[in-house]
């Protein structure tokens, strides 16, 4: 016979070996995307000065600023809760019933607060 039993016993143990440190090495590379994206996302979010509004408007918690967005402006809603990406708007309609609505933080434009 040209080929022996040994070539192919190395071929096997060759392979137990390999595909593992494939599948090690293949996990490794896709957590470190991962790492990247959190990354990438926050240099965004700092870019487009949304950590600098969500901070601003932290200070409008309970109070009724005129909320400019893309699309719409939003009046007579109180502010109630703020994080990095959302606010939590409330008010009550005119059939006493309260509405709750939350706005994207990077849809907004402008904050206006008129005081007393």
């Amino acid at each position: 016979m040209i080929f022996n039993d040994n070539g192919g016993r190395f071929m096997n143990i060759f392979l137990w070996f390999l595909f593992p440190l494939a599948f090690v090495l293949w996990i490794e590379s896709f957590s470190k995307q991962k790492r990247m994206r959190r990354r990438i996302k926050t240099l965004e979010k700092n870019r487009k000065g949304e950590k600098k509004m969500s901070r601003f408007l932290k200070e409008m918690i309970g109070k009724k600023p005129t909320i400019k967005g893309e699309l719409s402006e939003i009046t007579d809603w109180f502010v109630m809760d703020v994080d990095e990406d959302w606010v939590k708007l409330s008010k009550t309609n005119k059939k006493g019933q309260k509405e709750t609505k939350l706005m994207r933080i990077e849809d907004i434009r402008s904050v206006e607060l008129l005081e007393d």
